[in-house]
């Protein structure tokens, strides 16, 4: 059980791991640049890496009469995109018929001969940087805190223009994997007075085979 008080802190400290906006590429720290995003390719994988499934006690109280209130901070998810590297290299070539017989019990093994290599791969996988994603949000979330950017209108706050868009804190600017791969995005939970309230968050990404949600339950003591 993890609870609320290490889910709020959690935001946080991704983000000073992996920040949102460029920085000095001089830094060795993963560089977010969706100025030119592509589409993603049969060959990436997606994995999540944040933590599922989640279990969340919400301690805040509810006012009389209210059902349901957004939780104090955002919840952050993060997942990973890579790219298969074919190996490189040959097999051992098998012997010619009729080649030389197999070195007698105690003898040396032969030597490596023509067709052969010991060529490894130096990576099997690599991270895919500036492709483009969607959230993909299913559960009670806080459409007034959704970002600016998805409300039709400053004042019309407790709308947004497209249903996938309700809860969703990170801009569209920032939707695109970084030079780590890492996708990550922020939505707005609420909690719930009676019962609880489950949510998945997981992306959706051209191309790309999808992959399991990070899921979290949010409920009260």
């Amino acid at each position: 059980m993890i609870e609320q008080r290490v889910l709020w802190l959690l935001p946080l400290a991704v983000a000073l791991g992996c920040a949102a906006t460029p920085e000095d590429k001089t830094s060795g720290r993963c560089i977010l640049s969706c100025n030119n995003t592509r589409v993603g390719g049969a060959e990436f994988t997606l994995e999540a890496l944040t933590p599922s499934p989640l279990a969340i006690k919400c301690e805040a109280s509810f006012a009389a009469g209210e059902s349901s209130h957004a939780t104090p901070t955002p919840f952050q998810v993060r997942f990973r995109l890579v790219e298969t590297i074919p190996p490189f290299g040959t097999s051992a070539a098998a012997p010619a018929a009729g080649g030389a017989a197999a070195p007698a019990a105690g003898g040396a093994a032969p030597a490596a001969g023509a067709g052969e290599t010991t060529d490894k791969p130096l990576l099997s996988q690599r991270p895919v940087a500036g492709v483009g994603f969607e959230p993909d949000v299913k559960g009670l979330v806080s459409i007034e805190n959704s970002a600016p950017e998805f409300h039709p209108t400053p004042a019309e706050t407790t709308k947004v223009s497209s249903a996938k868009y309700a809860g969703i804190v990170t801009p569209q600017a920032e939707w695109c994997s970084d030079t780590c791969g890492v996708i990550t995005y922020e939505f707005w939970p609420k909690c719930v007075s009676a019962g609880s309230n489950a949510i998945s968050a997981g992306v959706a990404i051209e191309g790309v085979g999808t992959t399991q949600p990070v899921t979290l339950t949010l409920t009260n003591p």
